[in-house]
């Protein structure tokens, strides 16, 4: 009798104990599942993003926009773009300036001229590191406004931008009209060449919502010190006026191929796959993904540390006062299927009148979304800046 009391005993410890250890394990599962839901789904997440004013515009300098990023060999962030004075129209007269951060981008320095203003202005800047340090700076320069004639002109700079270093040399002359984006030189790892997309105008004045663009590509092997053309041409796609193609184009990196992404003006992005043959690009089809956007302004880069790929872009709202009144920005697993996660800008709930511009670099775990914002009449554009830790995606 006394050994059958024993285990009995035990066996109702033994309940007792697997019982209170269920217990603790749905409790952690629990507690796991709203941490989880807490970080991705909950304003708590929102406490490290910050926006930061780079530059606010006033009389004499009324837009800041079409900015590129790049870290120095010191640590510090610069933010390069176009400064324009008492106009802020695209044919206003503008330089490219710059600014610097030493913590994060958290703060910016006095903007500083980077290149003077060059026929009716410089404007959109690219940069590229060489190997040996030193910063090409590519840009868009205006000789006319009526017609519209422009070319693509570099200079290289040393690797704190202090000291010009080569003069300025034309890269795609004049005559024609090259508006190209910003932040769109690309160096592809697998062709050990740099790439720089540009579109052509075919046709009409130049004002996208009533010409006609192809994109070209140039190529150089030498770091910039001298182009070729590439020979590819991307059409891009037609809105049911006959109006768009393929204009401000940029590149993505898409496993063993590259992606060049442009600007049309179906309400989508337009792609087309390169392919390297170990000789020369083979072009691919060109389809649209899956990005409705106004103008389709836009940024795609990929994100080794994420394994996936984030896009800004503007995005279309036909029924706000400015079609362009958001940034948004999405991401991507496979380059095809996109989500949105975030948005940067909303002037139909902050007030202004128009967002533009949006533009990414990746640095310190940390997204980092620059755009101009008009926020008061009289168009001026303040250049702002927006840090997105890699936990928003």
């Amino acid at each position: 009798m006394r050994t059958k009391i024993i285990n009995d005993n035990s066996l109702t410890s033994r309940l007792k104990w697997l019982g209170g250890f269920f217990l603790m394990v749905i409790v952690i599962i629990v507690a796991f599942v709203h941490v989880k839901k807490t970080r991705k789904d909950c304003p708590g997440n929102q406490i490290k993003i910050e926006t930061i004013n780079v530059i606010t515009a006033n009389k004499t300098n009324k837009r800041n926009d079409q900015s590129a990023m790049i870290k120095l060999n010191d640590g510090r962030l610069v933010i390069a773009y176009s400064h324009f004075g008492e106009s802020s129209r695209d044919v206003g007269k503008s330089s490219i300036y710059f600014q610097t951060s030493s913590d994060n981008g958290s703060t910016w320095s006095k903007e500083k001229e980077l290149i003077e203003p060059i026929a009716l202005g410089s404007y959109v800047p690219s940069f590229y590191k060489k190997p040996n340090g030193t910063i090409l700076v590519l840009y868009f320069v205006r000789e006319s406004d009526n017609p519209n004639i422009s070319s693509l002109r570099q200079i290289v700079f040393s690797a704190d931008l202090s000291t010009q270093l080569t003069k300025e040399r034309t890269i795609v002359p004049a005559p024609g009209y090259f508006p190209i984006a910003s932040d769109r030189l690309f160096f592809d790892t697998k062709s050990n060449l740099l790439l720089m997309p540009y579109p052509v105008l075919v046709s009409g004045e130049g004002y996208s919502q009533a010409s006609v663009y192809k994109t070209k590509i140039i190529v150089s092997s030498n770091f910039g010190d001298t182009w070729t053309d590439s020979g590819i041409t991307i059409k891009g796609f037609f809105n049911d006026k006959g109006f768009g193609g393929a204009g401000e184009a940029g590149f993505f990196i898409n496993g063993e191929k590259i992606t060049l992404y442009s600007r049309n003006m179906i309400e989508q992005v337009g792609a087309c796959d390169l392919m390297w043959n170990g000789k020369n690009y083979e072009k691919g089809k060109e389809y649209k993904l899956n990005i409705a956007t106004w103008n389709a302004q836009s940024t795609i880069k990929y994100c080794d540390d994420l394994k996936g790929w984030i896009a800004t872009y503007t995005r279309l709202n036909k029924t706000a006062a400015s079609p362009r009144s958001q940034i948004d920005v999405a991401f991507s697993t496979d380059a095809i299927t996109w989500k949105k996660v975030f948005t940067i800008a909303d002037i139909e709930k902050d007030g202004g009148f128009m967002v533009n511009e949006p533009n990414i670099f990746i640095e310190n775990n940390t997204v980092y979304i620059s755009y101009s914002v008009s926020t008061k009449p009289g168009n001026y554009f303040d250049l702002r800046i927006t840090k997105l830790p890699f936990t928003v995606f």
